[in-house]
């Protein structure tokens, strides 16, 4: 058993072997900077250093863009449908009409169809991940992979 969630171990470090490969998805909030590296938690509580060498190499943020693209709804849902594991931030209306913008991932192995709901994990600081749903109908806008996605 893990020693922080109590789960089963994913791979035996014991039994690791020498050119053996490895693949890991976590997701962090930074908690502070300091010159060359950053402080992070991730959803078990668990917090560490990274180098930004490995965080700019590595990372992605849900809210940093580069470039900004106007496009359709169509494109905008399926922007969000084809997000992978990857975070973003999206801005959307709730059932109220008021504005409301969520930042986190898909839920693994969900389907969703254009115009209808996506099932989304809401990444929260340091705690396990709440699911909600965004309503495509209100969807205004995506940033993922340094790009955001407004509707026109």
């Amino acid at each position: 058993m893990n020693g922080i969630t109590g789960e089963p171990p994913k791979c035996k470090a014991a039994d690791l072997k020498v050119g053996d490969k490895l693949s890991t998805t976590v997701y962090y909030t930074v908690r502070a900077k300091q010159s060359g590296k950053v402080q992070v938690v991730d959803e078990t509580g668990s917090t560490l250093w990274i180098s930004n060498s490995i965080i700019e190499r590595e990372s992605f943020t849900a809210t940093q863009f580069d470039e900004e693209e106007k496009v359709s709804r169509t494109k905008l849902v399926q922007t969000l449908q084809h997000a992978g594991d990857t975070l973003f931030q999206a801005k959307f209306k709730k059932k109220n009409g008021e504005e409301r913008v969520l930042i986190g991932r898909r839920v693994p192995g969900s389907d969703d169809t254009c115009f209808g709901r996506t099932e989304a994990l809401e990444s929260l600081d340091g705690c396990n991940p709440q699911k909600r749903q965004i309503d495509h109908r209100t969807l205004e806008e995506v940033t993922i992979r340094n790009k955001k996605f407004k509707l026109k």
